[in-house]
C-alpha cells in the first residue's frame, strides 16, 4: 500500500511511528500510485481508485472525508441514497467512523469486481472513450478497466504492471489543467 500526500502529491510507503504522514495522505494501491499523484498535480482531481486484485473478496470501496481538500461529488445523504438504491453494488451497510485525524469519514461495504480497475474523479474529464488507452473505457466519473479473471495470480499482476505501464504513460501525455501546478522545466 502507498500513501500520497494531499498537498504535494508524493507517494510514501507505509513507514511505522511516523503519523503525520498518515493524516494528511490517502492510501492507494501501489501499482497506480504513480499515475494517482501525476493525475493529481496535473489537475485532474481523483475521488478513489482501485488497481485490482488476482483475488475476490469484499471490501470498504469509497470513502468520504469531511474537512478534507477534496471535497466529495455527493453529499453523505446523497451517497447513502445513491449507493443503498443500487441493487447491484451489493451494499451491506454504510458506517461512520473516525479518520487517524480525527475526522468523520463514511464508507459502505460493497461486493467488488477484483478484476476491475478504476479511477473516480471528482468532476468528468473524459467523455470519450478514444481518449483512453486501449481496454480502458469511461464510465460517468471514473475511467475502468477489466482484467481477464481467469488469469493465475502471477499472469494477472504481469498484465496488471503492462496495463499501468501504458496507463502512466497516457497520463504523462495529458496536458495540466492549471499553469499552478506545472512544473518549471
Amino acid at each position: 500500500m502507498a500513501y500520497i500526500d494531499t498537498k504535494t502529491f508524493d507517494i510514501y510507503s507505509e513507514i511505522e511511528g511516523v503519523s503525520e504522514i498518515y493524516s494528511l495522505s490517502f492510501e492507494c494501491d501501489d501499482l497506480i500510485a504513480p499515475i494517482i499523484a501525476m493525475l493529481n498535480r496535473k489537475g485532474y482531481k481523483t475521488m478513489a481508485c482501485c488497481a485490482g486484485h488476482p483475488y475476490t473478496g469484499k471490501d470498504y470501496v469509497y470513502s468520504v472525508y469531511e474537512g478534507k481538500e477534496f471535497e466529495p461529488t455527493y453529499s453523505v445523504e446523497e451517497l447513502t441514497e445513491e449507493v443503498l438504491s443500487k441493487e447491484e453494488d451489493d451494499t451491506k451497510e454504510l458506517v461512520e467512523e473516525l479518520s487517524q485525524d480525527g475526522k468523520k469519514v463514511y464508507r459502505h461495504l460493497v461486493g467488488t469486481v477484483p478484476h476491475e480497475a478504476y479511477i473516480y474523479f471528482a468532476r468528468t474529464y473524459f467523455t470519450s472513450n478514444d481518449q483512453l488507452p486501449l481496454g480502458w473505457y469511461v464510465d460517468k466519473d471514473s475511467i475502468r478497466y477489466s482484467f481477464d479473471p481467469k488469469l493465475e495470480p502471477y499472469f494477472f499482476m504481469a498484465n496488471q504492471v503492462a496495463v499501468y505501464m501504458t496507463l502512466y504513460d497516457w497520463a504523462r501525455k495529458l496536458p495540466y489543467r492549471s499553469k499552478v501546478n506545472q512544473p518549471e522545466w
